[in-house]
């Protein structure tokens, strides 16, 4: 706790604060980018803005069907101000559990085909390339 009487940093308060529809807005857009981005367009991707127990954001995924729902909370609970950085952080963060989703789902099969896990690492690293890269 600050001692000195200087004003608390936004760290040493207990902040809430309540995200605006133009934010969401900005989330979905950042969201799409990423998708994008990594080629997910495959997906179909549900966007909702409501309570998250204990987070900022969560991604639902049906890896099978390739639909997902990514919930943003709108009430931001942190020591770090919702600035359209920390925003598309949490929207980058979301879209890379949709990237990863198949391995996750991969994980908890009992049971896989010799090829799949090495096919769907490929498919990851294909993705990053041609993010980072560009398509040939």
């Amino acid at each position: 706790m600050n001692t000195d009487g200087a004003k608390p940093t936004r760290k040493e308060k207990d902040l809430v604060t309540c995200l605006s529809k133009e934010q969401f807005k900005y989330f979905k857009q950042r969201c799409n980018h990423w998708v994008k981005m990594f080629g997910l367009t495959d997906w179909r991707i549900y966007y909702e803005f409501v309570e998250v127990e204990g987070a900022f954001a969560n991604c639902g995924r049906n890896s099978s069907e390739r639909i997902a729902t990514i919930k943003l909370n709108p009430e931001w609970k942190s020591s770090r101000e919702p600035t359209r950085e920390a925003i598309d952080r949490t929207a980058l963060h979301e879209v890379c559990h949709i990237l990863l989703s198949r391995f996750h789902w991969m994980g908890e099969c009992r049971f896989l085909m010799d090829n799949e896990l090495d096919d769907e690492s490929e498919a990851v690293i294909h993705r990053l390339e041609v993010a980072i890269l560009g398509s040939e």
